[in-house]
């Protein structure tokens, strides 16, 4: 059965630690709630929801042919999650992130590059998007995907009668060489908010949402603290 939903880009070992507000000195040990392990990224953690409310859904990304890697690959498929277009690169450790979550929310984390920052997007990735309803693009950043490679599967998808939403681990303005490329191919922009970054709070509205209105942007919306707020809407898309 073909994926209703396609979930494109950075996909990443999540290790989670609740709740963390300070940091033992020297050698020391501090007692917390707990440390969870999940599949995450823009891409990858896209799928792991999607595929937990019932939607038919599939991978295109890259882990490592390591012991993290096996866990996302297992967790995928315990989640029934299709990973056809989940490559295994042997020169390539897998995209691991560690979170010490706060007493606030605030969630400092620490990213080790791998395998999906680095991953390429085969002619089998783009007939994937030209059969699915939805595109998650979550390859913004990727080496091998900004600057014009990621435009083609997503005009395909689109030119297809799909739709598709590029995802944000932070919404800086769009670059002309990368995700400018990709927004005019897709009508909404979904962006967590983090420091250094484009910030509804601190910035006024008109000048949050002119970047990317100027590359084609119908709808944005942004994160913060799990709570999303649309930016704009410039016209409505019917799924």
């Amino acid at each position: 059965m073909m994926p209703r939903l396609l979930c494109v880009g950075l996909t990443t070992l999540d290790i989670a630690g609740r709740t963390i507000d300070r940091i033992p000195a020297g050698g020391g040990t501090s007692l917390i709630d707990g440390i969870a392990l999940s599949p995450a990224g823009t891409a990858g953690g896209m799928a792991l929801v999607a595929a937990r409310l019932g939607v038919p859904v599939a991978i295109a990304s890259a882990v490592g042919d390591d012991a993290a890697g096996r866990f996302l690959r297992s967790e995928f498929a315990r989640e029934q999650v299709d990973t056809t277009l989940l490559a295994v690169r042997v020169d390539k450790r897998t995209s691991t992130t560690m979170l010490t979550i706060r007493g606030d929310g605030e969630r400092p984390n620490f990213h080790a590059l791998g395998a999906a920052t680095f991953m390429d997007l085969p002619p089998s990735v783009t007939t994937a998007a030209r059969n699915a309803r939805f595109v998650h693009w979550g390859g913004v950043g990727g080496v091998n995907l900004d600057g014009g490679p990621g435009a083609a599967p997503l005009a395909a998808a689109r030119g297809a009668g799909g739709r598709w939403a590029p995802g944000l681990g932070q919404p800086r303005p769009p670059a002309p060489g990368g995700a400018g490329r990709t927004l005019p191919h897709g009508p909404s922009l979904h962006a967590e908010r983090g420091r250094g970054s484009v910030s509804h709070r601190r910035t006024r509205s008109c000048e949050s949402r002119r970047p990317f209105s100027a590359h084609g942007c119908g709808c944005v919306c942004l994160q913060a603290r799990g709570r999303w707020r649309q930016l704009f809407r410039r016209r409505w898309c019917a799924a």
